[in-house]
């Protein structure tokens, strides 16, 4: 039969195991106390119960002595589960039969999850006075493995849960997708930090939380060299029409807007968009941009659009205008855009016409880009 119970919270004793770890650090004289039981140095072991040992000593009375000798016991219960004390410990004394059994609990954090251990019993405690007047004290702890198993899978719960968070990140760091990317690696960062121990894994590539915190920086390592490099990419597209019809640039053109691009500090991507891209990004309407397209930090798209206005007197007129557009493919939007109005010129045939009036909007475009593209470095 249960005959009495006493519930006490132990936070004064945090202060005094404190005071009695860093005593114990100082030049003391030598000091003799009472020899540690043989359970101390050789916990038993069980098929059903893990046990735990601490000590303390210096204390002030008995009493605290064993207090602390049973909360670092405790404490290295927290260490083996992988664990953070959150609250104090609490102890509970029932007497069972005429026997008087200590049975104690504390709640802990694993990796942002709040858990109290429970069932910890204290098997044994030994005591005695030492040669300088305080008390030293040894406790044996027991706690079920059928709490630590409960414990561990709610780390694995965890681990698995960054796992995932980390193979989107691997996913999306493959198809450029910096943003998310980084977003899911922080993620499984955040799942993963707190967590002391390693955890078991279900995949071949991570068998274990470790192993996956180790993937998980080396990812953020690469991640932010790939996006330093990118932001200094520009993939350039160049349009052109006449009459509202697509037709050939002329090389100059394309390579006035090039040049003016790596004036400005930025590197010019070998790789070329599609013209169903860049007509995407001069209609102000976010691309379907693929890994490819992500592969640069900004996509340049300019349209120069030349039309026959008139013939007159053995002269033919034409209305060139432009625009230019800037796309941060991070950001998945239009960033900059620069219209310029129709300028005319007249030349004896419509080629000629076409690039004195063309050549003015390359002049207003290239002056757009070179006040523009330093705001983006």
């Amino acid at each position: 039969m249960m005959r009495s119970s006493r519930l006490r919270d132990l936070r004064p004793l945090a202060v005094a195991l404190l005071f009695a770890l860093v005593a114990g650090c100082g030049g003391q004289k030598a000091r003799s106390g009472p020899a540690a039981p043989t359970w101390f140095n050789s916990p038993p072991k069980g098929a059903r119960s893990l046990f735990f040992v601490g000590s303390a000593s210096g204390a002030a009375d008995e009493h605290m002595a064993r207090d602390l000798a049973v909360q670092k016991a405790l404490s290295e219960l927290t260490v083996f589960c992988g664990a953070q004390i959150k609250s104090d410990f609490k102890s509970e004394e029932v007497e069972r039969n005429g026997q008087l059994t200590q049975s104690v609990e504390l709640t802990v954090d694993i990796a942002g999850d709040e858990l109290t251990i429970r069932e910890a019993v204290v098997k044994a405690t030994e005591s005695g006075p030492a040669s300088d007047g305080g008390w030293d004290a040894y406790a044996l702890v027991e706690w079920p493995k059928s709490q630590y198993e409960a414990v561990l899978a709610s780390q694995r719960q965890r681990a698995e849960r960054a796992l995932a968070a980390f193979l989107e990140a691997e996913a999306a760091s493959k198809a450029m997708r910096v943003a998310e990317a980084s977003t899911r690696l922080k993620e499984a960062k955040k799942i993963l930090g707190p967590m002391k121990a390693q955890v078991p894994l279900d995949s071949e590539r991570f068998p274990n939380s470790g192993l996956l915190w180790d993937a998980v920086e080396a990812l953020k390592a690469r991640l932010a060299n790939q996006d330093k490099e990118r932001r200094k990419v520009f993939h350039v597209a160049v349009e052109c029409s006449e009459d509202g019809k697509p037709a050939p640039c002329a090389e100059h053109r394309v390579g006035a807007v090039k040049e003016e691009v790596s004036k400005d500090g930025f590197k010019v991507s070998s790789a070329a968009v599609s013209s169903d891209v860049a007509r995407q990004i001069l209609a102000s309407a976010n691309p379907a941009a693929d890994a490819m397209v992500r592969s640069a930090g900004f996509v340049l798209a300019v349209h120069y659009d030349a039309k026959l206005t008139a013939k007159e007197d053995g002269f033919t007129f034409v209305h060139c205008g432009g625009r230019g557009v800037i796309y941060d493919t991070d950001a998945d939007r239009i960033i900059q855009v620069s219209e310029v109005k129709p300028k005319k010129a007249g030349h004896v045939n419509f080629k000629g016409a076409q690039d004195k009036s063309c050549g003015e909007v390359e002049k207003a475009l290239t002056g757009w880009l070179a006040k523009t593209l330093p705001t983006l470095q």
